[in-house]
């Protein structure tokens, strides 16, 4: 919870993105149609309908479920993965679930 919190508190820092060291250069390509452009990729055997990947950022605490809900519907959308991060949560409800049904 703090590594959102504090992502939460910092806002965009105080040092630049880097997208203000970017420039487009115009260079109108009228021979090419946007609907024939296709920007799909494979990632992991997946086919995914755009090249982006959203990274594992949360966390596995149980306050977070409604934020990772969010990021995945929103990757779910537009076509996108969306990482799981470490999975040591997970398996340590798993392991306690075991040992409940011994």
């Amino acid at each position: 919870m703090d590594h959102i919190r504090y992502a939460l508190e910092l806002g965009d820092g105080p040092l630049p993105n880097g997208f203000t060291d970017m420039h487009f250069l115009h260079n109108c390509l009228p021979e090419l149609a946007p609907a024939d452009i296709d920007i799909t990729t494979t990632l992991g055997g997946i086919k995914l309908s755009v090249p982006f990947l959203i990274n594992a950022i949360t966390g596995g605490t149980d306050n977070v479920i409604d934020i990772n809900r969010k990021l995945a519907q929103t990757a779910k959308s537009v076509g996108a993965a969306i990482a799981v991060g470490s999975q040591y949560g997970a398996v340590k409800k798993v392991k306690a679930a075991i040992v409940v049904l011994k």
